[in-house]
């Protein structure tokens, strides 16, 4: 856990995590939790490609602990790019992403525009600056120089809170880029913690071990 000198705690989180459940990663859900609870996160979300089905085997899964928070969360492929939903539990998805933002928002969950402007990956792009987003993910574990820059640079322009995540696909990617949470309160919990991101409560922290190397090394 980190301690922060304002009131109250920093709290190490990876909001961007994909399971065996996602079919391009290696990472079983006894894996993630074990590191991650070694490498001190006290949060993280599971977010498989387009399921819930690693979420949740990672809720249960660490119901025989109490140092680490797991979050429900989904990366979902919508019609615009990618985006991902945090919160407590599943949900009738939708791939529109207006419809799919408007549904997270009325059940007080999270969403994060994830690697927005990756020229690898399907992220946003610019549909960013009309998208009711509530972060956006500045640090990825894989994105380029360039594309980190862009996402700090809207980040800012559109006032959004800016987080840093692994977008682990492997055990040596965890724990390269990650975001710590501020919060003042004593109780830890999915409100609490959504609470402490949309209202910018956070810092992005990146630690990038290349992609191609960890593969290399697995």
């Amino acid at each position: 856990m980190l301690v922060g000198v304002e009131r109250g705690r920093w709290l190490k989180a990876d909001l961007h995590i994909h399971s065996i459940y996602s079919e391009d990663s290696s990472l079983t859900i006894e894996q993630i939790i074990t590191t991650c609870r070694r490498q001190s996160f006290d949060i993280i979300s599971i977010t498989d490609h387009n399921t819930f089905e690693g979420a949740l085997k990672a809720s249960s899964y660490a119901k025989n602990y109490n140092d680490i928070t797991i979050l429900i969360g989904i990366e979902i492929m919508t019609n615009l790019g990618e985006l991902i939903v945090i919160g407590d539990g599943p949900f009738d998805v939708s791939y529109d992403a207006y419809e799919l933002i408007d549904i997270a928002h009325s059940m007080g969950y999270l969403v994060i525009a994830p690697h927005p402007y990756d020229i690898w990956r399907k992220g946003v792009r610019d549909h960013i600056y009309n998208l009711n987003i509530d972060a956006i993910e500045v640090y990825n574990t894989s994105s380029s120089g360039k594309a980190v820059e862009k996402a700090l640079n809207v980040a800012k322009a559109l006032s959004k809170p800016a987080i840093g995540s692994s977008d682990a696909h492997t055990v040596r990617e965890l724990n390269t880029s990650y975001t710590v949470i501020h919060s003042i309160d004593n109780v830890i919990n999915v409100k609490t913690i959504i609470d402490s991101i949309k209202t910018g409560k956070v810092k992005p922290y990146f630690r990038s071990v290349s992609r191609i190397f960890s593969r290399l090394f697995r």
